[in-house]
């Protein structure tokens, strides 16, 4: 069961990754400006904004936080022996991350320093990649 919870947990952040670098491929060839300025500019912005959306998403998705999708990425290595013990600790998951949710608008921002590296990883392997 902890397998197949990981399996499930992980097509989020995979979705995310393979959308962004598919639109990313769609922004080094497909010829906006042939629209016009105006919508091509305002296209090409869009597609790259959906872009950093969708690796943002696929980063905070796998922070190891209950609900997140990474707690049960975690859970999948936890030895049986602990995993009692990491059960009772999703169960206050929520209260953590609605906590540093609340710390970002206080301008505390943990997760974001978390993220942002980890966004900007994954934006230059797309790039790589592509």
């Amino acid at each position: 069961p902890k397998q197949g919870a990981a399996l499930i947990a992980i097509a989020g952040p995979v979705a995310n990754f393979l959308t962004a670098l598919l639109l990313t491929i769609v922004l080094q060839h497909f010829p906006f400006m042939s629209l016009g300025i105006s919508l091509g500019s305002f296209l090409q912005n869009v597609v790259f904004v959906t872009v950093y959306l969708n690796i943002g998403l696929m980063v905070f998705n796998i922070i190891p936080i209950a609900p997140l999708d990474g707690s049960k990425l975690i859970g999948a290595f936890i030895p049986d022996r602990y995993y009692t013990e990491y059960q009772e600790y999703l169960h206050i998951g929520p209260y953590i991350l609605m906590g540093l949710i609340l710390l970002q608008t206080f301008g505390i921002n943990i997760l974001s320093r978390i993220m942002m590296p980890l966004v900007d990883i994954a934006f230059s392997a797309i790039q790589l990649i592509t």
